[in-house]
């Protein structure tokens, strides 16, 4: 699984322009991607990746939230 530039910049676009316009939870104006926490930029790249529709576009967000989480709980031992 890939999560390339190109995935994660669609992932979060679709999340803005489509999930957003349903619930609203972020005020786009003010977000700066470089400067949010990662578990919000992980869940909005998550959400958008739904909106894909494609199977392998949530394969790969499920992989790479497994390997965050293998690699939290890593670094919390």
């Amino acid at each position: 699984f890939d999560l390339t530039p190109r995935f994660l910049d669609s992932s979060l676009h679709t999340f803005f322009s489509k999930l957003l316009k349903i619930l609203p939870v972020i005020h786009k104006p003010t977000f700066v991607y470089r400067e949010c926490s990662a578990p919000l930029l992980l869940n909005a790249i998550s959400l958008g990746s739904l909106f894909i529709g494609t199977e392998d576009a949530s394969e790969t967000v499920c992989y790479a939230i497994d390997s965050l989480n293998r690699q939290r709980l890593t670094f919390d031992l």
